[in-house]
């Protein structure tokens, strides 16, 4: 799952922060849609969401752009 998701990242331009809430989110209406309750607090204490969420949090909006397309 992690892998997926850090593949995913790179086609985003939200936030760190925004991109996890949306994964959360996608997660929970999975569950939803599958017929269980979503269960975030166990799948957030999960050591591999712990992993993807820190090199997440690590990256920049759009951090494969390189810096000098960035307006100064």
């Amino acid at each position: 799952m992690a892998d997926y998701l850090k593949q995913s990242w790179h086609y985003s331009n939200m936030s760190p922060v925004d991109t996890i809430v949306t994964w959360v989110e996608s997660f929970a209406q999975f569950s939803k849609n599958t017929g269980n309750p979503p269960d975030t607090h166990t799948f957030c204490q999960e050591p591999e969401w712990a992993d993807v969420v820190q090199w997440c949090l690590a990256r920049s909006p759009s951090s494969s752009i390189p810096l000098s397309l960035y307006p100064s």
